[in-house]
């Protein structure tokens, strides 16, 4: 009798065991736990988001404007992921007219609308620019509204980037016109920087 009992206790002792280790394996979560909450996919990174990552880093700038007023010259950019890969953000310097003209880009991807979008800010003007875009046989075409420099009024833009290879992209900018014709404005060359 002695013995069964001993033999009882034994099955007891090894049937617990094998439940708590059943337990610890199961992320320590009690029986009837609910799953962890898991954010909407809508809030997650996307390719989109790694293809913004391409733009880390440093790169050396040229450029040249028609409109408003012709320009050359060349400036000092510099990317980074921020808010946990979901934006990139872009710091721009260079000189116009011997002074400094800076500027700062943020760039992202509305997973909800399936859109681009990029902001823009510099020290040669008070305004904002917004534009969205789409991708389209490898570039991003973007599409805004910005002042006209000399009047003021509010016009139509556009803007294209174009990944020429891994470490060289371009951004066309202009205006479009009332027909929808696109008046180019400018060009800007960015080639990443060999560190």
């Amino acid at each position: 009798m002695n013995k069964n009992r001993w033999i009882a206790g034994a099955l007891v002792l090894m049937l617990g065991a094998g439940a708590f280790v059943s337990y610890a394996v199961a992320d320590d979560k009690p029986p009837g736990a609910k799953p962890a909450m898991q954010m909407p996919a809508w809030m997650q990174p996307t390719q989109e988001h790694k293809d913004l990552a391409r733009g880390a880093g440093t790169f050396d700038c040229t450029y040249e404007f028609t409109r408003p007023m012709p320009m050359k010259g060349t400036g000092v950019a510099k990317g980074k992921m921020i808010m946990n890969g979901r934006f990139f953000e872009q710091t721009f310097d260079s000189t116009f007219m011997n002074k400094p003209w800076n500027a700062r880009l943020t760039l992202g991807f509305d997973t909800l609308n399936k859109e681009f979008v990029s902001i823009w800010i510099d020290s040669g003007s008070p305004y904002t620019y917004v534009g969205r875009g789409k991708e389209k046989n490898g570039a991003v075409h973007y599409t805004g509204k910005a002042p006209e420099p000399t009047t003021g009024k509010i016009k139509n833009t556009y803007g294209i980037t174009t990944w020429i290879d891994a470490d060289t992209y371009t951004y066309e900018m202009g205006g479009v016109l009332d027909d929808g014709t696109k008046q180019k404005h400018g060009v800007m060359t960015y080639k990443r920087r060999k560190e």
